[in-house]
């Protein structure tokens, strides 16, 4: 399976979401109209958080988990975005209240 297509049916996207991997998912699929965030926005304000996990994400015989924390930190935006990196955080309810960068996401997504 092509795991940059994206999912674009039910059962697609389910076999693809017991996965490690992030994946694109069809409008077709989108029942919400949340307005996500910019890509730079989003990554900048999820690398600031000291609970994200960044990793050099570069690929091989498997994913490269080196931490690049804080060499990734420190680029300008779109430098940091130009290279490969893996980052996860596991708490978005930092980024979710009043004035947050993914503020109405629990309500109009994740809820629905």
């Amino acid at each position: 399976m092509n795991m940059h297509r994206a999912a674009d049916t039910p059962s697609a996207f389910r076999e693809r979401w017991n996965g490690w991997l992030n994946f694109p998912v069809a409008d077709s699929l989108i029942p919400f109209s949340y307005q996500f965030p910019p890509l730079d926005r989003l990554v900048d304000a999820v690398r600031r958080d000291e609970e994200a996990r960044i990793l050099s994400g570069r690929r091989g015989d498997h994913m490269d988990e080196t931490d690049i924390s804080r060499q990734f930190r420190s680029l300008p935006i779109q430098e940091a975005l130009d290279s490969p990196f893996q980052m996860s955080h596991f708490d978005l309810s930092r980024f979710q209240g009043p004035g947050g960068i993914l503020e109405g996401l629990e309500e109009q997504v994740m809820v629905p």
